[in-house]
Parts: structure tokens; C-alpha cells; sequence
């Protein structure tokens, strides 16, 4: 039995989850704004007290490895190494998107899955993925329009759209027989996809790793006086 501590942080939501290989024993969550950095560590030590484990008990640690929130995929790239490094532990880096997918799976099996991560104003990183949650399209950024995804109703497959980045394509989508299944992102969603890389040994080098930004992050020079 592998006890793994899963991280998401790609968005808006810091998501903690504490499972014994599927079974999810403790779960804290919080979409309160730029709270990633003051709430993981708390959330981390209130996860072990719930399901009564200690932290030298963890097997790995997951990570969700974006696209997403510059900030707050560094957050838990950095929490996760310092305490894989301090435990011996290896680190697990999930595909944002295809936790996504995988969990509108759950729900539409047997379907084409174009996950979206929400990039503001009418843009989203997404990929598609068949209904095995192989890649059809890697990871790339879309501005959402009314025929993006024409060339893939040939395939008369159901077409399932999920994701955070789903909400604002409701109207433009309205004509389609798109299923569309917003939802938050959540650590939950990782559960298996960590497991699975655990037990195939796929682990991340604690200190070459990089969260995937897709984006560099738009740094801007300060305007204001330094003394």
C-alpha cells in the first residue's frame, strides 16, 4: 500500500489530498485568493493529524505539474522538493489536463476529452485525448471561437469539454453537441494517475524538475524609486 500526498495548485483552488493508493483519507481545500503559499503546509499537517498518519509514513509526493498559475504550480514544485529531499521520498509530477480528463471519464466514458485550464478572457491551455487518455493533441494554447473544434466532429465521437476553462464557452458552444462539464480543479482528481506512476516508478528529479508553465510568466520592471 502506497501512502501518497497529493498537491494542486494549478489555479485558483489549493487542494491537499492524503490517500492509501485510491483511497482518499483526508481532503482540505480552498479556493481563497492567493492563499497557496500561507494555506499548503497548514493544510499538509491538518491532512496527516485527519487520517491520524505520521510524515514519515508518505511513500511520494505528487505535484500537478500545470499548465496553470505561475505562482501557484512554483509553490508546490517548492514544498514538494524540500520535503522529498528531507524524507528520501520520491516526487510525482501529474499532467494538469489530464487529470482533468480523467476525471470527466468518470462521468463520459468512452469519449474524446479536450480538458481546458482557464487563461483569461477567452483563451485556455488544453490537449485532447482519446478515450484511453492517450494524447491526440499535446498541451497548446487556444483562443476559444465557434469552430475550433470542427475537425474533430468527424470522428462522431461524443466530445467532452471539462475543465475550469469551460464556464465561458457555455453560449459560444450552445448550437454544438458538446458535453459540457465545468468544474474546480482538485487534488482528487490526480488519485490515480499518481498511483499509477508510482507503481511504474515514474519520478521526477527533485532537482532538475520544472512545473510545465507552457507560459514564461509575464515579468514587468518596477516603475517605483528603490531609495
Amino acid at each position: 500500500m502506497a501512502l501518497i500526498l497529493s498537491l494542486e495548485t494549478s489555479s485558483e483552488v489549493c487542494s491537499v489530498c492524503l490517500h492509501e493508493n485510491e483511497k482518499i483519507l483526508s481532503i482540505i481545500e480552498t479556493k481563497e485568493a492567493f492563499s497557496h503559499t500561507r494555506k499548503i503546509t497548514l493544510f499538509i499537517t491538518e491532512c496527516l493529524k485527519i487520517a491520524n498518519k505520521e510524515i514519515h509514513q508518505l511513500n511520494a509526493i505528487a505535484i500537478s505539474d500545470g499548465p496553470g498559475s505561475y505562482t501557484g504550480l512554483r509553490v508546490a514544485a517548492s514544498t514538494a522538493k524540500g520535503m522529498c529531499y528531507a524524507l528520501g521520498i520520491p516526487m510525482i509530477a501529474v499532467d494538469t489536463l489530464k487529470a482533468i480528463a480523467h476525471h470527466a471519464s468518470l462521468t463520459f466514458p468512452g469519449a474524446m476529452y479536450f480538458p481546458m485550464v482557464d487563461a483569461r478572457r477567452m483563451e485556455v491551455y488544453t490537449s485532447i485525448f482519446d478515450a484511453s487518455l492517450n494524447h491526440l493533441k499535446e498541451t497548446y494554447n487556444l483562443i476559444l471561437e465557434k469552430e475550433v473544434f470542427e475537425e474533430w466532429e468527424i470522428s462522431n465521437q461524443k466530445m467532452v469539454l471539462c475543465g475550469t476553462g469551460v464556464e465561458k464557452v457555455k453560449m459560444l458552444f450552445a448550437e454544438k453537441k458538446y458535453e459540457l462539464m465545468p468544474f474546480e480543479l482538485s487534488s482528487s482528481h490526480m488519485v490515480s494517475l499518481a498511483i499509477r506512476k508510482f507503481e511504474n516508478k515514474f519520478f521526477e528529479n527533485n532537482i532538475s524538475y520544472e512545473p510545465n508553465y507552457y507560459k514564461a510568466p509575464k515579468v514587468t520592471r518596477s516603475t517605483k524609486a528603490l531609495f
